[in-house]
């Protein structure tokens, strides 16, 4: 691997400083990436839609393995994500998961009724729909098929319940990025 080559990493935050350490990063030159999702919250009062991070305390940055370390300036940085004592690298795919999860996804719940032969484990890539373009692993849970998108080097899952008749079967889960 090339030193300078850049790589999405995961960088935790201090709690509630994911959208502040985003804007720092970026104002700082940095390419950074923090998947938010909008809902609505209600108060006793009124009802407003609101900007959530859709993983908590975790902001991703891409930028080459020397510069990581600068990372730990900012005040609002916790740490960096490690797997077996080195910065964890975060797919190409995994971030376009969590961009398409993250642009469509608002906690509604989508029934899937449609026979197709599928079984708990197959690999499939979702063909139609918000969730386009993800690929996952289909599970069986309460007679219902739900697509998991795995994020293995977070050790994150996100289970989304979807229509079977939008997806298909792959050979295995692939990965498209070029990392």
């Amino acid at each position: 691997m090339e030193a300078s080559k850049k790589h999405w990493y995961v960088v935790y935050t201090r709690y509630n400083a994911e959208k502040k350490l985003e804007k720092v990063l970026s104002d700082a030159g940095y390419e950074t990436f923090l998947p938010l999702y909008t809902t609505i919250r209600q108060w006793s009062d009124r009802k407003k839609k609101v900007s959530i991070p859709l993983i908590n305390s975790v902001v991703f940055v891409r930028t080459t393995p020397a510069e990581l370390n600068e990372l730990y300036r900012f005040t609002q940085v916790n740490g960096i994500l490690k797997e077996q004592g080195k910065p964890g690298i975060v797919k190409n795919e995994e971030i376009r998961n969590l961009e398409i999860i993250s642009q469509e996804w608002n906690g509604d719940v989508i029934e899937t009724n449609q026979d197709q032969p599928l079984a708990a484990g197959d690999p499939i890539e979702v063909l139609r729909g918000p969730f386009s373009g993800v690929y996952g692993e289909l599970v069986n849970h309460n007679g219902k098929h739900r697509v998991v998108v795995r994020l293995r080097s977070m050790q994150v899952e996100f289970v989304i319940n979807i229509p079977k008749n939008t997806v298909r079967k792959v050979k295995s889960n692939q990965d498209t990025s070029t990392s």
